[in-house]
């Protein structure tokens, strides 16, 4: 199958249902178009029809040109119904497409929470002219709705980047212009840089006393 093919609507069942050997299916929201989950080998392409309902409600299209098998979709649910075992097959797929939907939703979060994160921050230098903070990880949760949790892993990410330094009560922003890419990257929806690849050392002014760093 060719990448860019479409492989189900959201309002038609297909005729078809494909296991991927070794395309990728993306199956993304009719209205966004943001992919929701994806599968490849070992996922098929419709488990919730399989089972009777049409619960995901998306489009299905091929992302990554490959091969598949395919078996006509009112059959497999033929044989789901009269077979137990190929029911409890059709119900581990979904397991699958849970999973996968749910990793997919997650990484969205992270992205999004980094991106807040980094935009406000970079917001933050341009408005005061300064790049030291006097800020507590509980009062940016408070300031980004988010929890405090999510802002130390945050903080913890872009200080990996070496865009900012981060000690106790203080923030010092090291790469503003950075940081605002990396917030128009992360909302964008492209994948995030590996935090394991180190950006070089840059030259800056110590925090003030009191930052120690962690």
């Amino acid at each position: 199958m060719s990448a860019g093919q479409r492989v189900r609507t959201w309002d038609s069942e297909p005729a078809l249902t494909l296991f991927p050997v070794s395309l990728l299916l993306s199956f993304v929201s009719p209205q966004s178009g943001v992919e929701i989950l994806s599968l490849g080998a070992g996922g098929a392409s419709v488990p919730d029809l399989l089972l009777g309902s049409d619960a995901l409600g998306l489009d299905a299209v091929v992302t990554v040109e490959g091969e598949a098998w395919s078996i006509p979709s009112f059959i497999l649910r033929q044989l789901a119904g009269e077979h137990p075992s190929v029911h409890e097959a059709m119900l581990a797929q979904c397991r699958v497409a849970l999973r996968e939907a749910v990793r997919h939703a997650e990484e969205r979060t992270r992205s999004l929470q980094i991106s807040n994160l980094a935009r406000w921050l970079s917001r933050a230098v341009a408005l005061t002219g300064q790049a030291s903070f006097a800020l507590t990880h509980e009062t940016l949760a408070r300031l980004l709705g988010t929890r405090r949790t999510s802002v130390t892993e945050g903080l913890a990410y872009l200080a990996d980047r070496r865009f900012l330094l981060i000690g106790r009560r203080w923030i010092t922003v090291i790469d503003a212009a950075g940081l605002e890419r990396q917030g128009r990257a992360a909302r964008g929806g492209q994948a995030l840089p590996d935090p394991a690849e180190k950006r070089p050392p840059v030259q800056t002014h110590n925090p003030p006393l009191g930052g120690d760093v962690c």
